[in-house]
């Protein structure tokens, strides 16, 4: 069964190997403050930036000795053409939501991973985020570029409780992104 999962994985992140993504489709973008200028071109998005528990060499994080949950892939595509808006901390309806996120750059569109109730908080013990709590703007706007790849953040988390059913909601913040609109609810229990 866990050959299962880890074969998945790979199966899902097989387009973002490096070696597939050497073509002139591509682009670096790391360190681009602002949202894509390209209408032709797809940002590479380098799997070497998840550390090394989220690889295929570490079973991703699904090894029973583990004191973290095995590493959970989020992806973002946004409607073509959407160019989001970050939050800064100096709106109005700046979401409380985000208070804990200090280190999140103005150029990212952060994600937070909450317990629904709030024993599923407790139990879901400390959220780690890989490579960034959140996705640079430079994957954004999408214009329907040829291979095209949704940006990514593993998360794990340290310490949940096992044997328990957690309940989980990640969001996605920006100001022309409504709260309830990109999100994702899973339930995540560990043996």
């Amino acid at each position: 069964m866990l050959e299962d999962y880890v074969s998945k994985l790979d199966e899902f992140l097989l387009p973002y190997q490096d070696e597939k993504q050497q073509s002139d489709n591509f682009i670096h973008c790391n360190g681009m403050m602002a949202c894509s200028p390209f209408l032709d071109k797809a940002c590479r998005v380098p799997l070497g930036r998840a550390g090394n528990l989220c690889i295929s060499e570490q079973l991703y994080g699904y090894t029973p000795s583990n004191s973290y949950s095995p590493c959970l892939v989020l992806t973002l595509r946004l409607p073509k053409e959407l160019r989001p808006v970050p939050f800064s901390r100096n709106d109005t309806n700046f979401p409380e939501n985000l208070d804990d996120t200090d280190d999140i750059g103005p150029w990212t569109l952060p994600i937070t991973c909450e317990g629904d109730t709030p024993v599923d908080q407790e139990n879901m013990g400390e959220v780690i985020y890989t490579p960034t709590d959140g996705f640079p703007l430079y994957y954004y706007p999408y214009h329907g570029q040829e291979n095209y790849l949704s940006p990514l953040v593993f998360i794990m988390f340290k310490g949940i409780q096992k044997s328990v059913a957690v309940t989980i909601k990640c969001s996605v913040w920006a100001t022309n992104i409504r709260e309830d609109a990109y999100h994702t609810t899973f339930s995540l229990l560990l043996d």
